[in-house]
């Protein structure tokens, strides 16, 4: 498996950095485009300067319906000339994306939906009143991943929803964990060998992080590339 941040908070140098979230990841003979960052521009940059291409996806997985995470998908729009690539997502403002000649395919709710080999949507979950969020399972027969966009449904209950479905520990959990309390970071360390806290995880979550499980901690950023 492996997995390339395209767009971060941060980024190391030669990338551009942006409020925002993009990885692709690549397992059991598929690629998957997770979330499209802010900006197609940002998007398309890293992506030529990481060397990788994304207009040969399977199929983009949209976590949640927040600009930081879909507004850079015109970039692949862009490069597939309007080619109908899927779109899997929560219920939301589909048009916003079907305008740029995507298909989208909203998944029920709290279905954990299978989607390829070793691939599950986990949820979709409520976050708030009629505001959703799924996350992406890839197990292969090394690892066991959940990425999360913002982790509004709570980190924690996705990644104990996602090992339940793998059944057994996570290997990594990675993306945005938005600002959680200290109780919820333990309680997903039950849950998860590994986190890598990215986009809107905060300075004091990555904090506690840092102290309580300083060796359990990948640091990552835009341009950077995990093999498992």
């Amino acid at each position: 498996m492996q997995i390339y941040v395209l767009v971060d908070n941060r980024a190391r140098q030669g990338f551009r950095s942006r409020w925002g979230l993009s990885i692709l990841v690549e397992a059991n003979n598929m690629k998957i485009l997770f979330d499209g960052d802010t900006d197609a521009e940002t998007l398309c940059y890293n992506v030529e300067r990481m060397g990788v291409s994304i207009e040969d996806v399977d199929f983009v997985f949209l976590s949640h319906w927040h600009r930081d995470h879909y507004g850079g998908l015109k970039c692949l729009a862009n490069k597939v000339g309007g080619r109908g690539v899927k779109v899997y997502a929560p219920p939301g403002e589909k048009s916003i994306v079907e305008k740029w000649g995507f298909q989208v395919e909203e998944l029920p709710i709290a279905s954990n939906t299978p989607l390829g080999p070793g691939i599950w949507s986990i949820g979709p979950l409520e976050a708030w009143s009629n505001f959703y969020e799924h996350s992406l399972l890839v197990v292969d027969e090394k690892a066991r991943v959940l990425i999360v966009g913002c982790s509004h449904p709570g980190v924690a209950i996705l990644a104990r929803e996602a090992s339940r479905i793998a059944g057994k520990p996570l290997t990594l959990v990675v993306g945005g964990f938005h600002m959680p309390r200290k109780e919820e970071l333990v309680e997903l360390m039950n849950y998860t060998e590994k986190v890598a806290p990215l986009h809107c995880t905060g300075e004091e979550a990555e904090n506690l992080l840092n102290t309580l499980y300083p060796h359990r901690i990948l640091k990552l950023a835009g341009g950077d590339i995990v093999r498992l």
